[in-house]
């Protein structure tokens, strides 16, 4: 997570203020619609903040046909974040981040499903759980799990 502070001396939102620029406080999200990022602004006792990460995303990508057997595809994508910092870090001009992807590994497995069925991915990050359903067709599931290191740099 990246997180930039402004002091409540130089803008107050009102206690307990918080509002989602981007996503919502889900830690997963289904479709190819909804966005991996999540950002948010909060007011604390003295601070403002602004919070960036991402989220998983979880969705069945596709069920083939293949030996007369239908393979459901599960791709799920996780984004880890990394920020170089050189030490001591300070900043006084305008906030400009460089995200570059420094690697992609994927695992599959591979498991059986006997019946259609709704199935669920649950991810937890931090104290928050959430899930996603996933709609199965009898036959077999492919998850793809993709992670993808991100490093951030001011």
């Amino acid at each position: 997570m990246i997180r930039y502070w402004l002091s409540t001396n130089y803008v107050t939102l009102g206690s307990g203020y918080e509002s989602y620029i981007l996503g919502n406080s889900s830690s997963v999200v289904s479709g190819s619609s909804g966005s991996y990022g999540r950002a948010v602004i909060k007011q604390q006792t003295g601070w403002v903040t602004i919070s960036l990460d991402y989220r998983v995303r979880a969705m069945r990508t596709a069920v083939i046909e293949v030996g007369g057997q239908n393979v459901n595809y599960v791709d799920i994508w996780v984004i880890r974040l990394s920020m170089v910092v050189s030490s001591p870090w300070s900043y006084v001009h305008d906030l400009d981040l460089k995200a570059k992807c420094v690697q992609v590994q994927t695992v599959s497995s591979e498991f059986p499903v006997n019946s259609a069925q709704t199935s669920s991915v649950s991810v937890k990050v931090g104290s928050v759980t959430s899930q996603v359903p996933i709609a199965l067709v009898a036959g077999k599931v492919v998850f793809n799990v993709v992670v993808s290191d991100i490093q951030v740099s001011v």
